[in-house]
């Protein structure tokens, strides 16, 4: 059954995240840690230009250093994040085969998990990669406990990997306080004796030390950003925060038109490139002559004697993974967030399905099992169909920047020394499937301060330009609009400029090098001839002015002159 279910498996993974041969360009964060010098293309740094502190000190310098060496080649940079994710599979499925439960049962659960399509982005964004490495290094984690468990054998040190693990993200070393749980799950023993509850505290406390020591050196250097003591959830916000979370997540989870967008246009790509399930069906084939030669041994440790346990591990694991998310207030919920939390579904999954396997009656086991395995088959090709449509998504977003750079180029050829682009409004359409929230899923290059100023950059070839738009999530990146020009939050992202910032990071850009500009139905770039502001100071109203058009009159300001 092995040599059938493991080349499947890697058909599966290829297709998820692979099937577009990493094809997908650049996305939003990718422009921001470029590494490189727009004018000359030379390579500056390795390290990120955030100015944070010490945070995610591994992430800061794995993802410059990885679009610095790869800038030109957008596809080995995808199939770096493809591998790490198929790496991540394989430390699932093996976890899983160590602690008992039976190899149908883990590759199922691994293999839902590799096509899970609430985890693009992840998959599919280079700059996302240290979220998967984090989860990555916590399945790694895992493996050292139930070694521990199952023979006292100390092979990796907990309290260096557990530190490692929020260096790249935070997220998913919160999952840290369910180990006690997976080592009394993993041990031999029928009965939990003093040994076991020893063994377990002592994974807890040197796991979750090192997790300490991070947050806390994060505490005494980061000075501004998400994270600071005085952006925690309070008690007074506590119900709030609780509600705002579960809507953000139930949008996820339950938003059939998001999945069925997905799903449709991932079907309709690999209709239109029947060619491109040619490189996954001969891996597949490979790696099933390969095991022909070598039939591969995959025997538990141990019988799966805990379920409960393994359940309970998996539940806590799940609901750690998202206390940092609800601590820190005004975080959103996105994509990524969702990688770890898909780990510890499929391990209680697995820990369930592998219980429910032994009370059913022997008669009915085969009946009950293809049942199952049926099921599990139409999940995963379902989810395969949704990340090649996500794929699909960031191809097509990839090609609409690459288009705008060209209409930016072709309508304002020679933009004055240290002009800002201001982006007044934005009617393109992208994916065209019919789910809104599907084709809003990736915002373009200039809908993010973070990736505006860059992509304007490396579009001119120029490193005194700067860009950024109004936007619903982060208004204040456009504070207020004065006589004198426009207050901007330019500087906190790392970028430079000529312009002297305030303590919030906060710079006034006159007048007349503020190019306003806004974008047409078909892709066209057209400038805007004046900004007429009337009235008193007043802070830049947002949701105002994409009602009304921002183009036409911006009610919110003193006298001001017209605008290139």
């Amino acid at each position: 059954m092995l040599s059938v279910l493991l080349p499947a498996a890697v058909v599966v993974w290829w297709v998820s995240s692979f099937f577009l041969l990493g094809d997908l360009g650049k996305y939003s964060d990718d422009w921001f840690f470029s590494g490189r010098d727009p004018s000359t293309g030379e390579a500056l740094s390795f390290r990120s230009p955030m100015r944070n502190g010490f945070w995610r000190p591994l992430h800061k310098l794995l993802v410059p250093g990885l679009q610095r060496v790869l800038w030109e080649h957008d596809a080995l940079n995808h199939l770096i994040g493809a591998l790490a994710h198929g790496w991540a599979a394989v430390l699932l499925f093996s976890l899983l085969t160590r602690l008992g439960v039976p190899v149908p049962v883990a590759v199922a659960s691994s293999l839902l998990f590799v096509a899970d399509p609430l985890i693009y982005e992840v998959v599919f964004w280079s700059s996302a990669l240290s979220t998967g490495v984090a989860a990555s290094l916590f399945l790694v984690l895992c493996h050292e406990v139930v070694t521990r468990a199952h023979s006292g054998v100390r092979r990796l040190p907990l309290f260096v990997v557990a530190f490692a693990i929020p260096c790249f993200n935070e997220q998913a070393a919160a999952g840290v306080v369910a180990l006690p749980l997976l080592f009394v799950a993993a041990r031999p023993s029928r009965r939990i004796g003093r040994g076991d509850v020893e063994g377990a505290l002592r994974v807890g406390f040197a796991s979750t030390m090192a997790v300490g020591l991070y947050l806390a050196t994060y505490l005494a250097t980061v000075t501004r950003g998400r994270g600071l003591l005085g952006t925690w959830t309070g008690l007074d916000g506590f119900g709030a925060r609780i509600a705002e979370l579960g809507s953000a997540m139930a949008e996820r989870l339950f938003d059939p038109t998001r999945l069925h967008a997905a799903m449709v246009l991932g079907a309709e790509t690999v209709a239109g490139a029947p060619a491109l399930l040619l490189p996954p069906f001969v891996l597949g084939l490979v790696v099933w002559l390969w095991m022909r030669r070598r039939p591969p041994r995959i025997a538990p440790s141990s019988a799966l004697r805990r379920p409960w346990w393994l359940s309970a591990f998996g539940i806590v694991w799940l609901v750690a993974d998202w206390f940092p998310i609800f601590l820190v207030a005004g975080t959103p919920v996105s994509s990524r967030m969702f990688y770890a939390p898909s780990l510890a579904v499929a391990v209680v999954g697995a820990a369930l399905v592998a219980r429910a396997a032994t009370r059913v009656p022997r008669r009915w086991r085969n009946r009950a099992g293809g049942l199952v395995a049926g099921s599990m088959a139409v999940l995963v090709v379902a989810g395969m169909f949704g990340l090649v449509g996500y794929q699909t998504l960031f191809q097509r977003r990839a090609e609409a920047d690459a288009s705008l750079a060209a209409a930016l180029r072709a309508a304002l050829p020679e933009p004055d020394v240290g002009s800002i682009f201001l982006v007044l409004g934005d009617r393109r359409g992208l994916a065209q499937t019919g789910g809104v929230r599907f084709e809003d899923s990736l915002p373009g290059a200039l809908d993010l301060p973070q990736s505006a100023t860059p992509f304007v950059r490396w579009t001119y070839g120029r490193l005194d330009l700067g860009a950024t738009r109004p936007a619903r999530w982060r208004p204040e990146w456009i504070r207020r609009l004065t006589a004198e020009g426009v207050e901007i939050r330019l500087t906190d992202q790392g970028f430079d400029f000529d312009l002297a910032a305030d303590d919030d990071g906060v710079v006034l850009v006159p007048w007349d090098r503020v190019l306003p500009f806004r974008i047409t139905a078909n892709g066209a770039v057209e400038r805007a001839g004046r900004l007429g502001v009337t009235g008193g100071p007043a802070s830049f109203a947002v949701e105002q002015v994409q009602r009304l058009g921002i183009e036409r009159r911006l009610d919110v300001g003193s006298i001001g002159g017209p605008v290139r």
